[in-house]
């Protein structure tokens, strides 16, 4: 199993196995693991702005930078969008009133195709019951 993540070029932060000899990790901690998972711990605060001190783990900084962030993005967002509506072609009015047609037409041929199903299938129940006297 240890072969097929080097062949991939994957590496976990985490292995499950000891030394690549197929001996699972539960509960086993070497020195080194927790120290290479509390440096991993420690990056991810720093890039998402947190600091050890500041109530919440989030300093002003940070907070300002985030809701900076995320005002770019959606910035971002919306003019991708507009820019996809100019690519869309859109219906002429006349192809909006025959599909809007075709769609009325389908759904009353089909209400009246059920309700004539509907009422045989009564009509048969209702045969039955009466065949056995139930």
């Amino acid at each position: 199993a240890g072969l097929q993540n080097r062949m991939w070029g994957f590496e976990s932060l985490l292995p499950c196995q000891l030394g690549g000899k197929g001996r699972v990790a539960r509960g086993i901690e070497r020195p080194e693991d927790v120290e290479r998972q509390t440096m991993a711990t420690q990056v991810f605060k720093v890039k998402n702005g947190e600091t050890p001190g500041s109530p919440g783990g989030v300093s002003p900084a940070g907070a300002f930078e985030k809701v900076r962030e995320w005002l770019h993005g959606s910035r971002q967002f919306l003019h991708e969008v507009r820019v996809e509506l100019r690519q869309v072609t859109w219906p002429s009015r006349d192809d909006v009133r025959a599909t809007t047609g075709i769609v009325i037409l389908t759904v009353f041929f089909f209400g009246v195709f059920l309700w004539l199903v509907d009422l045989g299938v009564q009509r048969a129940v209702e045969y039955v019951f009466k065949r056995f006297n139930v």
